[in-house]
C-alpha cells in the first residue's frame, strides 16, 4: 500500500483506527497527487502492563488541538511544542510511503528519539499535519521498555541533537519572520524540560527581536524554572513508585 502506520508490539490500536484516518485523508480537498504530503496524528492513552488505563485523554483538549492545527500556516508551533503539546504517540500516525522517499528512513542509530526526530523532519520539510482527537491508541508503559531498562532522560546526546537542532531551526525562523511567539514557546517548553541552556538561549533571542518585553518575559522566565523544579521532585517520587509497584 502507499500508507504506513505501525503499532509496536506492546501497544494497541481501536479498531476504527485506520478507517477514522483515512476518513480524515478522504475530506482533504487536495488534488489526489498532492495526497502524500499529508500526515495524519491521532490522540492516545496510557496503559500500564497489564491492560488497565492510567491516563485518558481529555477530549474537549485533543479537539482545541486539532482546531490548533488546522489553522497554521506553517509548522514553527509543532516545532517549537514537540515536547509538549505535539509530542504525538507513533502509533497514532498515518504517512505515505513517499514521504520516507523525500526525507528519509527513521534514524535506527537513535534508540529513545527515534520517532521524534521523524517529526522533525516532517514538521521542518513543510508537510501538512491533521489531527483525530480521538484516542485510537493505547500506549502501554512498562518496566521492560528501553526508556525504563536505560533511564529515561531530558539529559543525553539524543536530547541534546534535538534542542539544538530545533532551537536553530526556530531562531532562523524568528529572524525571518520577525516573530518571536515560537521562540517563547519553545522557552517555556525547555526549561518545563530542564533543557535550562536552551531555555537562557530561546530568552536571549526573544530579548533581541522584542526588547520591550524583557521584563515581563523575565518574570515568565523565574516563574517557568520555579515550576520546572517542583515538577522534576514530582516526577521522580512518581516513577520510583511506578517502577516499584508496576513493574
Amino acid at each position: 500500500g502507499e500508507w504506513f502506520s505501525w503499532l509496536s508490539h506492546d501497544d494497541l490500536y481501536v479498531p476504527d483506527k485506520i478507517e477514522k484516518q483515512v476518513g480524515l485523508l478522504s475530506s482533504i480537498n487536495k488534488k489526489s497527487d498532492l495526497l502524500w504530503k499529508h500526515v495524519v496524528f491521532t490522540a492516545s492513552e496510557l496503559i500500564d502492563a497489564e491492560g488497565r488505563r492510567i491516563r485518558k485523554s481529555n477530549y474537549s483538549r485533543e479537539v482545541k488541538k486539532m482546531n490548533i492545527l488546522s489553522s497554521l500556516k506553517d509548522n514553527a508551533l509543532l516545532i517549537a511544542g514537540q515536547m509538549r503539546e505535539f509530542n504525538f504517540h507513533g502509533c497514532g500516525c498515518l504517512v505515505n510511503k513517499k514521504i520516507f522517499e523525500s526525507i528519509g528512513n527513521f534514524d535506527e542509530n537513535l534508540r529513545l528519539l527515534n520517532d521524534v526526530d521523524m517529526w522533525f523532519r516532517i514538521y521542518s520539510n513543510d508537510f501538512f499535519i491533521h489531527y483525530v482527537p480521538d484516542p485510537l491508541v493505547k500506549g502501554r508503559i512498562h518496566s521492560k521498555q528501553i526508556s525504563k531498562r536505560i533511564g529515561f532522560s531530558y539529559h543525553n546526546r539524543e536530547q541534546d541533537l534535538f534542542w539544538e537542532r530545533s532551537l536553530n531551526w526556530l531562531k532562523r525562523y524568528s529572524n525571518d519572520k520577525k516573530s518571536y511567539y515560537e521562540l517563547a514557546l519553545f522557552m517555556k517548553v525547555a526549561y518545563e524540560k530542564t533543557r535550562f541552556l536552551e531555555g537562557d538561549q530561546a530568552y536571549s533571542e526573544i530579548v533581541k527581536i522584542k526588547p520591550l518585553i524583557k521584563c515581563k518575559l523575565t518574570i515568565e522566565r523565574a516563574y517557568c524554572i520555579i515550576k520546572s523544579r517542583i515538577k522534576s521532585i514530582g516526577k521522580i517520587i512518581y516513577m520510583k513508585y511506578f517502577m516499584t509497584n508496576k513493574g
